[in-house]
């Protein structure tokens, strides 16, 4: 399954983790936000931890 999480703040962050380390159907998450230096930021941080 893909997955996409609009807003890299504080909500968006965490549903990208469980998303990431919690759910064994999900194949992709994609992180959207306004704010493009934030989306990578998520990105970056949790791709690191998985």
């Amino acid at each position: 399954m893909k997955i996409l999480v609009l807003g890299a703040g504080r909500m968006g962050h965490g549903a990208v983790f469980d998303l990431i380390h919690n759910s064994p159907g999900v194949d992709r998450v994609t992180v959207a936000d306004f704010d493009l230096e934030k989306a990578e930021a998520v990105a970056r941080r949790l791709a690191l931890s998985h």
